[in-house]
């Protein structure tokens, strides 16, 4: 009797373990990761978003927006970006002092990567957003809701808001 219970232990525990697996790996091919090393690539601009906007609770600070080589030759060109093109956008708190404007402590660190065979549905970019410094925490948990149906005003642009400015 303690060998069919046991047995039976067994088959659920690899059926979990298998289930877990197959799960992380469908969920880690739509994953966008940090950005190492993003603050050393190009600064395109920067945007402070008031009080008085009407999307200052989910995006009121600075926003520093960055672009790796690829995503900055698109820019520049007004053109389709290619695979691989990444675009951050940094959100920090603001400051304001004396009327100045500072920056605060970092809000959270949003990632856009095109990889139009990963990412399809949402026209070719992958989407994540990291909460503060941690690179542990995300908050996109459907990148069509929550970024994708903002971008998709965009299109004419490769669904980019930013702007190469000379």
């Amino acid at each position: 009797m303690k060998n069919k219970y046991f047995i039976s232990g067994l088959v659920i525990v690899l059926v979990l373990i298998t289930s877990f697996v197959q799960y992380n790996k469908t969920d880690n091919r739509k994953r966008v990761a940090f950005p190492e090393g993003y603050r050393s690539w190009t600064h395109v601009k920067s945007v402070v978003v008031t009080k008085s906007h009407s999307l200052y609770d989910r995006f009121g600070g600075i926003h520093h927006i960055y672009a790796n080589d690829k995503a900055l030759t698109s820019l520049k060109d007004d053109a389709t970006f290619e695979k691989g093109s990444v675009l951050i956008f940094d959100l920090k708190k603001e400051i304001v002092r004396d009327s100045l404007i500072y920056e605060g402590s970092r809000r959270s660190v949003a990632v856009m990567l095109k990889d139009v065979d990963r990412f399809a549905e949402t026209g070719g970019w992958g989407f994540e957003e990291f909460i503060k410094d941690d690179q542990r925490i995300r908050i996109v948990t459907d990148a069509n809701k929550q970024c994708f149906s903002c971008h998709k005003s965009q299109k004419v642009s490769d669904y980019v808001y930013s702007k190469y400015r000379d």
